[in-house]
């Protein structure tokens, strides 16, 4: 197959899942959509060393406005703690609240059977040559973002 093709073909098979994958998971919760819940799991699971607006922005892949107006829906629904960094004034440092915490033990089982149903008939050689694309794609769009910065 031409090489377009194929491209084209992955192409449409993301921004498709993207969007399946948004409408299912906003499906989840009344509480929050799947953008918020994958926020609050980033910060959840504390595998950031410095959580601010822009850090956050960068590692979900969203641009910093869109970020700043997840934190500040989130912190009014009493999820995140937002408070000045004491090593930049300019920054913000974001934290989960017990409220964060205590949706993730309630709701820990939602966010599994998303995944199952995902990944259902997926082997675990699919998984790793789809995570190496996917990563190489991501490598490839972060390279580019930074020549047009």
């Amino acid at each position: 197959m031409k090489q377009i093709i194929l491209e084209q073909g992955v192409f449409t098979s993301i921004f498709y899942l993207s969007n399946k994958l948004q409408a299912e998971g906003d499906k989840l919760s009344n509480e929050l959509t799947l953008k918020q819940w994958f926020l609050l799991l980033l910060l959840y699971k504390g595998n950031l060393n410095n959580p601010t607006v822009n850090n956050l922005a960068l590692e979900m892949g969203v641009t910093r406005q869109s970020m700043k107006k997840m934190v500040a829906i989130l912190e009014k629904n009493g999820y995140l703690s937002v408070e000045k960094s004491s090593s930049d004034s300019r920054a913000l440092c974001i934290s989960p609240t017990y409220k964060a915490y205590d949706f993730f033990q309630t709701n820990m089982l939602l966010g599994k059977k998303l995944l199952d149903k995902v990944f259902a008939g997926i082997t675990q050689d699919e998984l790793a040559n789809a995570l190496q694309l996917l990563q190489k794609m991501q490598a490839n769009l972060r390279t580019a973002g930074e020549a047009d910065e």
